[in-house]
């Protein structure tokens, strides 16, 4: 599903990924978690058009938070381009599916074997 977000919202999430840049790698799919983020936020009356980027994230944790899902999505994502994990979108209301390919349950075999 395609959502439309507020044009300032857009901006700040640009403004933040650009300043990300060195940190995290774009994709569609990272901007709009942060759409997501700020979205919520403004709707809960913790953003605001004219707060500055550097005011967007409570504190460091929450940073920090939305680094560690993008690099994860960039892991997982790898993992999917090896063939190593596959994915079922359950759709907007259900949460998606990762699961082990058997490619990547023969890579786990090889590079773990049992210490038997």
């Amino acid at each position: 599903m395609n959502t439309t977000y507020q044009p300032f919202i857009l901006k700040k999430a640009d403004e933040i990924l650009e300043i990300l840049k060195e940190d995290i790698q774009y994709s569609d799919f990272i901007k709009n978690r942060l759409c997501s983020i700020l979205t919520d936020k403004f709707i809960m009356g913790e953003l605001s058009a004219e707060d500055p980027v550097n005011r967007v994230f409570n504190n460091e944790d929450e940073l920090l938070l939305f680094i560690n899902e993008a690099l994860v999505y960039e892991d997982i994502k790898h993992l999917m381009e090896l063939g190593f994990v596959g994915y079922l979108d359950e759709g907007d209301k259900r949460d998606n599916i990762f699961f082990i390919t058997e490619k990547g349950r023969d890579y786990v075999k090889v590079m773990m074997p049992d210490k038997d």
